[in-house]
């Protein structure tokens, strides 16, 4: 699932993608050796939550999808990730 994230995000187009950088070797890294516990636990919540919404949309897992179905739900995610961040970078102190 990793690969088709990171993919989804960096295309292969004329020039190397996501997969052939071998991102998630390098994710497999992070995880085992860098992470905290903390920071582990909430990445894989979020593919958790990548898989369940895949499969509430499209009636399949995530891995299943079409690159452009998978494309659409990282976009979608980021898209309202954005929004969460202006929402509270925008909230006034104390609110």
């Amino acid at each position: 699932m990793v690969v088709a994230i990171a993919e989804a995000i960096i295309p292969t187009t004329e020039t190397p993608g996501a997969k052939d950088a071998q991102v998630d070797q390098l994710v497999d890294i992070m995880l085992s050796d860098h992470l905290s516990a903390e920071d582990k636990q909430r990445f894989l919540a979020g593919l958790t939550r990548l898989e369940a919404r895949a499969r509430r949309t499209h009636q399949k897992g995530f891995g299943e999808l079409t690159p452009a179905e998978q494309a659409a739900i990282v976009g979608e995610l980021d898209r309202l990730a954005f929004q969460e961040e202006t929402v509270v970078a925008e909230k006034p102190p104390g609110a």
